[in-house]
């Protein structure tokens, strides 16, 4: 090759050169979201190095990581948590080296791209990259991803393939995502509709010892020394003897703004109260019913089902023309469970707000909590709103102990029970809009889930 006195042919050859992504991380703790990401980018076309093994660990290594950066990166990528700052931070860290040569690289625009994956300030990333712009994959990485491959378009950044694979059309399905459509459309909640006994009671006994009360097998809830419940003063008082019992028609007693029950006592809010007794009618029936519990931040309780050597491994919802949904299974070196939690509510219905969860374990352990938020966030990165529903349809189908009815039923008290419908409550819509199929592999879905959930036409008809 001639190269002229200004060296522009020299110039042109070394930016040819450079073809390849580096992505920055910490290993082993962010090792998954590297190669995550790395997958991503490779289906795509791109080249990417990736250190998983920690090959900066040794120092004979770190000439060919500098000449890989310095010399063939066309962008360097550094997945940004808590953990990469406080490596940052360390001089000669394998990470350290890696930033202060990336800054090093002056003579490409934009060359480094920051991708924060936790909720870290900015204020505290790296000095060097402060002043960048770069993607926050934080809240949910599908959108980070799709927001990182715009800005490799832009940048023509060279790929060894032309990236003509499922994902490119998955990027391509999400351009279309907000389009609306002048048709009648379906939409199911997450609400789960019951209907409400007649009668409710308050109840004074002699002395409240729960030991007697849980004898009945009725929920209950205790607010001073009276006890709230849907049994009547003939059930109780054969197990414990009764000072006072009134009884209340259930809809007066949501609608009251209190409720005088002595002289020396006013029941404020009776709703709040009906609420609290639904809640803890629906926490012991799971609780009943074998599921296990974990305990997420600030003690709340999801519930989910142990995974059991018979259990088939898709539930069937034939009885709504859908496909059959598993709501367990492994990704990588971790089990996954669909979990719920579930919140009454008596407006503009009765119903059970039911809230998606996932759990995780490894080895028939759980994770911690930062574990389980990662992994919710990089399992359920490719999920629709869909998957979401079907799970709920299956968690409950599996849960019903009713036969012959699509139900789950609860008794109140000799006299009562709750049924709670399986089916959430639907909503028709003049306007829908097109949502993208499920292109990602089994395992990988949308992060968040909304109170009201899409379903397409054709997919309420199974297609």
């Amino acid at each position: 090759m001639v190269i002229d006195s200004w060296g522009h042919d020299k110039i042109k050859l070394r930016v040819m050169s450079r073809d390849w992504i580096f992505i920055s991380h910490v290993t082993p703790k962010n090792n998954y979201q590297a190669a995550w990401l790395e997958a991503k980018l490779t289906l795509l076309g791109y080249k990417v190095w990736v250190d998983i093994k920690d090959l900066r660990g040794g120092d004979s290594f770190w000439p060919e990581i500098q000449a890989k950066i310095q010399k063939h990166t066309a962008k360097f990528l550094p997945i940004i948590t808590a953990d990469y700052i406080e490596r940052a931070s360390t001089p000669r860290s394998g990470v350290r080296k890696e930033v202060s040569c990336a800054d090093g690289v002056r003579d490409i625009e934009n060359f480094i791209i920051p991708l924060r994956f936790d909720t870290s300030e900015y204020s505290s990333f790296p000095i060097e990259f402060q002043e960048m712009n770069g993607f926050d994959f934080s809240a949910n990485w599908a959108d980070g991803l799709t927001k990182l491959v715009k800005e490799l378009e832009k940048s023509n950044v060279p790929k060894v393939s032309n990236g003509d694979n499922y994902i490119k059309k998955w990027f391509e399905a999400l351009e279309i995502k907000n389009e609306t459509v002048q048709k009648e459309e379906k939409y199911y909640t997450n609400w789960l509709e019951f209907v409400l006994p007649a009668k409710i009671y308050v109840h004074q006994p002699n002395s409240i010892n729960e030991t007697v009360l849980n004898q009945l097998g009725y929920p209950y809830i205790i607010e001073s020394v009276y006890v709230i419940t849907f049994v009547d003063k003939e059930t109780l008082s054969s197990v414990s003897s009764l000072i006072k019992s009134l009884e209340f028609s259930v809809e007066d007693f949501k609608k009251r703004d209190d409720i005088p029950i002595s002289s020396h006592f006013i029941l404020v809010e009776p709703n709040k109260k009906l609420v609290k007794l639904l809640n803890q009618t629906l926490i012991n029936f799971l609780k009943s019913s074998s599921l296990k519990v974990y305990n997420q931040s600030g003690d709340k309780e999801i519930f989910y089902f142990p995974k059991k050597e018979d259990d088939k491994k898709k539930i069937s919802l034939k009885i709504y023309g859908r496909s059959n949904k598993a709501i367990s299974g492994k990704s990588t070196d971790v089990a996954w469970n669909y979990a719920i939690s579930g919140a009454a509510r008596l407006f503009p219905i009765t119903y059970f707000k039911i809230s998606h969860h996932l759990y995780f374990e490894r080895d028939e352990k759980p994770l911690d909590k930062d574990g389980q938020q990662e992994y919710r966030r990089s399992v359920a990165s490719g999920w629709y709103n869909k998957d979401w529903l079907d799970m709920l349809l299956a968690f409950f189908q599996k849960l019903k102990n009713s036969e012959n009815t699509d139900q789950v039923i609860i008794p109140l008290s000799n006299a009562s029970q709750l049924v709670i419908n399986c089916e959430p409550f639907k909503l028709l819509a003049e306007h829908g809009y097109i949502e993208p199929q499920k292109v990602e592999p089994e395992g990988e879905a949308d992060a968040t889930a909304e109170d009201i959930t899409e379903v397409r036409e054709e997919a309420a008809s199974g297609n």
